[in-house]
């Protein structure tokens, strides 16, 4: 193993450890469950319950979600790249700049392989 190819292992070594830790540091998983309320209907739900507060409305809508919701969960590995979250998606940015650079260092590994 030649310089060039040491330097490249060093760092594809480096940047696979933060693509790590951006999946476990960061909570980009390739899972993602949420609780799917599109199918309730909320009108007539409403209609069938008085509230005398705010904060029993509160109580009594996140009951409902967990009675009538469903479960769903989404698997794949986009999801290591792309976190959706309620105010819209989050980007692994460092994730993806750390697979180029892992990726480049394999092909220079290859490639400096008879120097």
């Amino acid at each position: 193993m030649n310089d060039k190819q040491r330097l490249l292992v060093m760092i594809g070594s480096g940047s696979l450890i933060v693509f790590i830790i951006t999946i476990f540091g960061l909570g980009f998983t390739p899972v993602h469950k949420w609780l799917d309320t599109t199918e309730i209907d909320w009108e007539y739900e409403k209609s069938n319950v008085d509230w005398d507060s705010k904060e029993e409305w509160y109580e009594w809508a996140e009951e409902l979600k967990k009675e009538k919701g469903i479960q769903r969960t989404k698997i794949g590995l986009p999801l290591l790249f792309s976190k959706p979250t309620k105010q819209g998606e989050r980007t692994n940015w460092l994730g993806i700049i750390a697979v180029f650079n892992i990726t480049l260092c394999i092909v220079g590994f290859s490639l400096f392989k008879n120097t």
